[in-house]
C-alpha cells in the first residue's frame, strides 16, 4: 500500500509540565452476541498510535509560524515525532549512516522516517533503509552535516485529531494541547 508523505513536520517540542498521553488503538465493532453479551469485532489488522500533547511558544516568531502552518497543513497528512523515544547522534553524521546511542524500544520499522530536530525552524527527515542497536542506515544521503549530540526521533505519519485546545497565556504567547492519530492515507495516484 501507497501511503500519502506528510505534508509537512510539527517539530514544536512538547510542553513537558503537561501530560503526555501516547496510545494504541484497532478500530473495532460492538455488538450483541447471540447470548446477550457485548461481542467486539476487530475492523482492521493495522494498530492506530495516538500522541497527545501540549506545546507552549517561546516568542512571537516562533507563534506566527506555528499558526501559519496549521493554518496551511491542517487537514493534511503529518509527520510528528515521536519525542518519547528520543535517540542522540555519538558522532557527526552527513552521510546516509546516523551513529545513536540506542535503537532499542524505540518503534524503528524500516521505511518510516526520522527527523533529526535541533529547533522548529531546523531539522531534516529521512527514511529509514536499515538499522541495528547503535545505527541508522537511511535510503538516500542527509543534505547537512549533524553534529554529535544533536537529537533524532522517529516519525510517526498521522493526522490532527478532531478537537484541540487553544490558549494565549500571553499577549504573543500560544498554547496549544493537540493530538496526533496515525495515517493509513493512501497517497494519490497521478
Amino acid at each position: 500500500m501507497n501511503l500519502e508523505q506528510p505534508s509537512d513536520y510539527f517539530v514544536h517540542p512538547i510542553y513537558w509540565a503537561n501530560d503526555v498521553i501516547f496510545d494504541r488503538s484497532f478500530v473495532n465493532s460492538i455488538s450483541t452476541s447471540v447470548t446477550g453479551r457485548e461481542q467486539r469485532n476487530i475492523l482492521t489488522t493495522l494498530v492506530r498510535r495516538k500522541i497527545s500533547y501540549s506545546v507552549i511558544t517561546r516568542n512571537q516568531e516562533e507563534s506566527y509560524y506555528l499558526k501559519g502552518h496549521l493554518r496551511l497543513y491542517l487537514h493534511l497528512v503529518w509527520g510528528v515525532p515521536l519525542w518519547i523515544y528520543d535517540m542522540t547522534l555519538t558522532a557527526n553524521a552527513s552521510s546516509t549512516t546516523l551513529n545513536v546511542n540506542s535503537t532499542a524500544y524505540r518503534e524503528l520499522l524500516v521505511g518510516q522516517g526520522v527527523i533529526l530536530v535541533t529547533n522548529y525552524k531546523t531539522y531534516e527527515v529521512g527514511t529509514i533503509d536499515s538499522f541495528d542497536a547503535t545505527s541508522i542506515t537511511l535510503s538516500s544521503g542527509l543534505s547537512s552535516t549533524w553534529i554529535a549530540g544533536t537529537k533524532v526521533y522517529p516519525v510517526l505519519r498521522s493526522e490532527i485529531g478532531n478537537a484541540q485546545e487553544i490558549t494565549v497565556p500571553y499577549k504573543h504567547l500560544f498554547g496549544l494541547s493537540i493530538s496526533f492519530v496515525e495515517s493509513f492515507r493512501g497517497a494519490a495516484y497521478s
